[in-house]
């Protein structure tokens, strides 16, 4: 199977790049986040996009006061960066449709989530029409970052993430071949031995003295020594 993946130490920086930039994008929204102070940042009510805000201000029916608004801004900007940079260096795009598809979409998204901490969603921007891409880029970024993630894994087996590579496959051995000689020598069979119960019959002649002696038997056809 051809790789459309790059080989050598740029390709090894672009894997890095794609590796770090969203790291670092989370981790600046984690420290923006835990500044907010009144209100407090909300994940699951507060808009992602009030994070940038560089003013305290009410957008979208909520208050938005964000004191690092230009970490979360910094951190939009270089993971958007580093993701083309990366695709560029880890995808060759001279192995067919595949790489190219997916640098394209690379390059989308990076350009959207780099929009996105360039041009604010606030109050002023929707009043001039500048806010149009902030929100061209989030829409970007949504969509060409999903496509992408389908595209990738369309294509697992060209960038190495096929799962049958990594346990190759053992054919169930048969019954003659789990019999077969080994170095030569004979099949090793195991084999259970079913004795039948041994009667007083049945046991040597020594044997039958000792049981005798032990349990004397009446001819009348009782038992000696036992209890009446």
């Amino acid at each position: 199977m051809t790789s459309i993946l790059r080989t050598g130490p740029a390709a090894r920086l672009g894997a890095l790049l794609l590796l770090v930039g969203p790291l670092v994008s989370w981790a600046a929204e984690l420290v923006t986040a835990a500044a907010w102070t009144s209100p407090r940042y909300a994940p699951l009510y507060n808009w992602v996009s009030h994070l940038g805000l560089p003013e305290r201000e009410t957008a979208f029916g909520q208050t938005a006061d964000s004191p690092l608004a230009w970490v979360m801004n910094t951190g939009w900007v270089f993971y958007g960066a580093v993701l083309i940079l990366g695709a560029v260096l880890l995808l060759d795009q001279r192995k067919g449709w595949r790489p190219i598809v997916l640098t394209a979409l690379a390059v989308l998204s990076g350009v959207g989530v780099s929009l996105v901490g360039l041009v604010h969603g606030s109050t002023e921007n929707l009043a001039n029409g500048l806010a149009v891409f902030h929100f061209l880029g989030a829409q970007s970024v949504i969509v060409s970052g999903n496509v992408f993630a389908l595209v990738a894994g369309v294509s697992a087996r060209h960038l190495g993430l096929d799962r049958s590579r990594e346990a190759p496959h053992h054919p169930r051995r048969s019954r003659s071949d789990r019999l077969r000689p080994v170095h030569g020598g004979r099949p090793r069979r195991h084999r259970v031995e079913h004795r039948p119960v041994r009667t007083l019959g049945d046991l040597p002649h020594h044997g039958r003295a000792r049981t005798a002696r032990r349990h004397p038997v009446d001819p009348a056809g009782g038992a000696r020594g036992g209890r009446a």
